[in-house]
C-alpha cells in the first residue's frame, strides 16, 4: 500500500502551520540571527499554536 504525505510548501508561516524546517542561520543575519519565518513561528507558539521547529535531518526522518 503506498504511503502519502499530505504536505504543502508555503512561502510564509501562519496559524495553519504545523512544522517549520529551519537551518543554521548566520548570526549576523537579522535580529538574533533568526529568519522572519522563524520569528513568526515563535510568536505563534507563544500564543498557543503548536508549531514544531525541526532541522533538515528531522524532516528527512519524517519522510522515511
Amino acid at each position: 500500500m503506498p504511503f502519502t504525505l499530505f504536505m504543502k510548501v508555503k512561502s510564509g508561516v501562519s496559524s495553519k502551520t504545523d512544522f517549520l524546517v529551519v537551518g543554521i542561520q548566520d548570526k549576523s543575519f537579522g535580529k538574533g540571527g533568526i529568519s522572519t519565518k522563524e520569528k513568526k513561528a515563535y510568536e505563534l507558539i507563544e500564543k498557543g499554536r503548536a508549531i514544531k521547529l525541526i532541522n533538515e535531518s528531522e524532516f528527512i526522518s519524517l519522510l522515511n
